[in-house]
Formats: C-alpha cells, sequence, structure tokens
C-alpha cells in the first residue's frame, strides 16, 4: 500500500488515480479501514496536490547551500525515500562538504522505528547513540547548558 501512495505521488496521479490504483488492496479484503465515504484515505483529498508535488521536490539546491555540520539518516528499507538513490545525490551534493554525515540505519523504514513482536514502538538500535557520539565528536557534551 505504501508502495501505491508513494508510486502515485512520484508519478503526479490525481487523487482519484490514486485511489484507483489502491482498488486491488481494497478488493483483496485486508484492509478494513475503508470507509462508506470511499476510503480512509478521503482526508487527503485536500491534501493530495500538495503530497504530489512534495514527493517530486529535489531539494539539491539547497542542501548544497549547507555549510553547518550535518548528521542526516536514512532507513535501509524505506519505501517513500529511495535510499541508494539519496545516498547517490547526498554524496555528490556534499563532495565537499567539510562536515557532512549520512548514517543509513539498517533494516529500518521512513520512521526509524523498529516495530516488532507486539512490544512498543521504539527507535532504530543505535539511532540515539550515534546522535549522541556525532554531537560529542563536535564538542557537544552535556546538558545544553554546557555550551
Amino acid at each position: 500500500m505504501a508502495k501505491i501512495l508513494t508510486d502515485s505521488a512520484r508519478h503526479q496521479q490525481s487523487f482519484d488515480t490514486m485511489l484507483d490504483n489502491l482498488q486491488p488492496i481494497h478488493e483483496e479484503g485486508w484492509m478494513d479501514v475503508w470507509n462508506s465515504s470511499g476510503t480512509m484515505f478521503e482526508s487527503w483529498r485536500p491534501s493530495w496536490e500538495f503530497r504530489a508535488r512534495h514527493a517530486v521536490h529535489d531539494p539539491e539546491r539547497y542542501l548544497s547551500t549547507l555549510l553547518q555540520p550535518v548528521l542526516w539518516f536514512l532507513g535501509e528499507t524505506d519505501v517513500n525515500v529511495d535510499t541508494a538513490a539519496s545516498i547517490a545525490v547526498l554524496d555528490k551534493t556534499w563532495a565537499n562538504h567539510p562536515d557532512a554525515t549520512v548514517v543509513v540505519l539498517p533494516n529500518i523504514d521512513h520512521t526509524f522505528v523498529v516495530r516488532s513482536d507486539g512490544k512498543p514502538a521504539r527507535y532504530a538500535p543505535g539511532f540515539w547513540e550515534r546522535i549522541k557520539e556525532w554531537l560529542s565528536e563536535r564538542g557537544f557534551t552535556g546538558a545544553a547548558t554546557d555550551r
């Protein structure tokens, strides 16, 4: 379902076409969240055009102007963002950046959250530790008031 939504937005398809693309999932019967007004996605209708524009937005020109240190996370199994393509763009964009770090979290999706075994959702292993390490390497330690 996420792939259909993402692909529909990336291909700038209309909201109604996106719903048509989802119809086979609806017909399989496993999604019991379809409601009487059409679908659970009906609330997205007013913002679909924005979502579709956002799906093809190219941030490269903005990212290339960053001068401050950057820590950028990607999820290896993200269906919203093409991780391999993003790495290629970031590597090219920040080839001469003095302090840009890209971290790919293995087996993690767009949210950086692990959901499994009925346990509460939690951030990917090492996520917070990597942030702390990155900040520490740049001299940020302790409470915010220490700096």
